[in-house]
């Protein structure tokens, strides 16, 4: 389990390092992998739409995080916060 979150944690980075320049200033390396885990259980049972909410939500979220003239009022989480959730 260790080997594997720190696996995620050196993907997630690599991610984030692609994505960054694109994202508000207040954006941190863990708020795009909280996303995913936000819209990971949004499921609907009837086939071919099984996965139209999840991809609806991430794309609502993520427009949410690029680069605007306004600012998010909370800080992003802590490593620590993450680790110990």
């Amino acid at each position: 389990m260790v080997a594997l979150a720190e696996r995620a944690n050196q993907l997630t980075s690599d991610l984030f390092e692609r994505i960054k320049g694109e994202l508000r200033p207040e954006v941190d390396v863990y708020d795009p992998s909280l996303v995913s885990e936000l819209v990971a259980p949004i499921k609907a049972s009837a086939r071919p739409r099984a996965e139209q909410p999840r991809r609806r939500y991430l794309g609502v979220i993520l427009d949410g995080l690029r680069v605007k003239d306004q600012s998010t009022p909370r800080t992003a989480p802590t490593r620590r916060e993450i680790t110990e959730r």
